[in-house]
């Protein structure tokens, strides 16, 4: 498998708090309605369940994850359950000093080798921008 890793990116909730909202998808979906109203839009075919999150992606999909393990409060992995592509997306959660949060999020895909130098600088940035949405959640209204 490929591994995509973002950045460490600084949250600014103590882990507690982060990974109980990061490890219930039905939670994460209370968020889209707090987010910037851009953001609001690129959320609008993502679907939060008991069971996972799913969405579409450029016309394929959908894109379903399910909450395949938990190690509170530092690792939450979420696992392909219907996808094209087997993959994972975990993110590890670090506490820092000053009661906030540090979250890198890492994909995990099975793809072929000619197309790795296509998509790795793309999947890279969608880590990045996945980190960049952790740390402006606002864990306190979810």
């Amino acid at each position: 498998m490929a591994q995509y890793k973002s950045e460490a990116a600084k949250i600014a909730f103590d882990i507690d708090t982060v990974f109980a909202k990061l490890s219930s998808p039905e939670a994460l979906g209370k968020m889209v309605a707090l987010l910037p109203p851009e953001a609001q839009e690129k959320m609008k075919d993502v679907e939060f369940t008991p069971e996972g999150i799913s969405f579409k992606y450029n016309g394929m999909g959908p894109f379903t994850l399910a909450l395949t393990e938990t190690s509170a409060p530092r690792r939450i992995v979420y696992g392909a359950k219907s996808s094209p592509v087997p993959f994972g997306l975990s993110v590890d959660l670090s506490p820092l000093d000053d009661g906030n949060t540090e979250g890198v999020v890492t994909a995990d895909l099975e793809i072929p080798v000619f197309l790795k130098a296509m998509i790795s600088g793309p999947l890279t940035k969608g880590m990045e921008k996945v980190a960049t949405l952790l740390a402006m959640i606002p864990y306190d209204k979810l």
